[in-house]
């Protein structure tokens, strides 16, 4: 690829990407990527505002970093309403194991992957 490829390419190296997909919504670009670690994160694409410095290629206009999807912390039986939803286990930040619960953890000590619904999604290519 040459210099001036480069130019109309956004390129994102906060972490090794194995998945990749777009799609629009109500006219706006929406990239989704799954690193290699099963974290879902989202970019999108903003031509809302001409910017002279940016330049009129599409590529100054996504996102400046991706953001890790959020996830749910509950998860609900369907046809159960009346019982109500089930809370994930809380795993500490660092670790993988399931904390207990009389252990009160503060929001930035809770991994945010693995106390959520996204510890359901599918690994690819992976058994």
């Amino acid at each position: 690829m040459t210099t001036t490829d480069q130019s109309v390419l956004k390129i994102y190296s906060d972490r090794a990407y194995e998945h990749t997909t777009m799609v629009r919504h109500q006219g706006t670009a929406l990239a989704f990527a799954m690193d290699d670690k099963r974290r879902l994160v989202c970019t999108v694409l903003d031509l809302s505002a001409y910017d002279a410095e940016r330049g009129e290629l599409d590529a100054a206009y996504w996102s400046e970093n991706p953001v890790e999807l959020p996830f749910p912390n509950e998860i609900v039986k369907v046809g159960y309403a009346l019982v109500g939803a089930t809370a994930m286990p809380v795993v500490k930040k660092g670790g993988r194991t399931e904390a207990r619960p009389q252990d009160e953890l503060e929001p930035e000590e809770t991994d945010r992957f693995l106390s959520t619904t996204a510890r359901l999604t599918v690994s690819p290519g992976r058994p």
